[in-house]
């Protein structure tokens, strides 16, 4: 288990002794240790159904005509493949958990993200074997680039099954706080990839250290930041926690948090340990024992071809429930299958060119 900030003491000796760090690797773990493995979500009943099925016949009209996006640019109002896909049950109960059951609410909002999602290109990003019209492929050219530059990365889980998601701000490489923004959510696109079933969020981890003034964030790109956290990602963070928070972030945050939902503000720490993460899947930095550089190719390569194989699969689960909207994340993550975690080794892949997921 992860004792983060331990206290290391010599037997017999008043010195404390810091053992070596494990050697590099650029492997990944590619399965959670999971203690108590999640169930799936109990069906709705009552009033939370009605309004569910209020949201799920705005998408998927009863009478089986084609749903329309309003606000979508003319000609292009049906939804792509890779939309209905990401339309699940489970999707549109975060909505309106985040929305306190209000379904018209809710409904504004998801039509909101569907339009932003196509806006950014995240809508072309399903990990399919279609087109790029039908949602094949990933986000190409600087945004790829950046989102594998070291400062913003996933790897590991909790015992709890979340996966990790690693911010340093001094490793930025980019001036441009919408290229930033949209990387880290580039991102929180593979975190998702990588939630085994039964689970829906995140444990996001930042580090401040070495992070001079240049380099650490704007109010304006963290309130950003927040912003589309909340309104396209809603119930996503399952905790966030920060070390070497320098006093202007501080201040920042002072600044911030007033605007935060009083739910998201209560996930988020300082300085926390973290013993509900093992130690091998958890970076040194944290108090772990994981040593990796996520800048090395193999890095890239290794998260892309594990998250390749979990969305092709998940799309696979789609297609044989009937492609439908309203579909059920817990058998699209192969719940329903018993699907065991592959064996805790690590992973790897021959050293060749990937660009991005297919």
């Amino acid at each position: 288990m992860s004792s983060f900030f331990r206290s290391l003491s010599g037997s017999g000796s008043s010195t404390p002794t810091t053992p070596p760090p494990p050697p590099l690797t650029t492997s990944i773990p590619t399965s959670p240790t999971i203690l108590k493995p999640p169930t799936r979500p109990p069906p709705l009943e009552g009033e939370h159904l009605t309004l569910y099925q209020t949201v799920l016949d705005h998408f998927s009209p009863p009478d089986g005509s084609a749903y329309q996006l309003e606000g979508a640019e003319q000609g292009k109002e049906g939804l792509l493949r890779s939309e209905s896909m990401w339309l699940t049950e489970d999707c549109l109960c975060r909505y309106l958990r985040a929305q306190k059951w209000d379904a018209e609410t809710a409904i504004t909002r998801i039509i909101a993200t569907l339009l932003w999602r196509r806006e950014t290109g995240i809508a072309d990003d399903d990990g399919g074997e279609g087109s790029k019209e039908e949602g094949g492929g990933l986000l190409p050219g600087p945004l790829a680039e950046k989102s594998f530059d070291g400062d913003d990365f996933v790897v590991g889980w909790a015992e709890s099954g979340h996966p990790l998601h690693y911010q340093y701000s001094a490793r930025n490489t980019s001036n441009d706080p919408q290229t930033n923004l949209l990387a880290s959510f580039w991102q929180l696109e593979r975190v998702q990839d990588l939630m085994p079933a039964g689970v829906e969020k995140q444990i996001l981890l930042v580090n401040f250290a070495g992070a001079m003034s240049a380099k650490l964030p704007s109010v304006t790109v963290i309130k950003g930041y927040i912003h589309v956290l909340g309104a396209h990602y809603p119930e996503r963070m399952e905790k966030a926690i920060a070390i070497n928070v320098p006093w202007m972030i501080h201040s920042l945050l002072k600044v911030v948090l007033p605007f935060m939902d009083p739910v998201t503000r209560a996930k988020l720490s300082f300085n926390e340990p973290t013993p509900f993460i093992p130690d091998e899947q958890l970076l040194l930095d944290f108090g772990g024992k994981l040593n990796l550089d996520p800048k090395t190719p193999e890095y890239r390569q290794n998260v892309i071809e594990l998250c390749r194989e979990k969305r092709k699969a998940y799309r696979e689960r789609w297609v044989k429930d009937g492609s439908k909207i309203g579909a059920s994340e817990w058998v699209l993550k192969g719940g329903d299958e018993g699907e065991k975690p592959v064996a805790s080794t690590p992973f790897e892949v021959d050293v060749d060119v990937v660009e991005g997921l297919p």
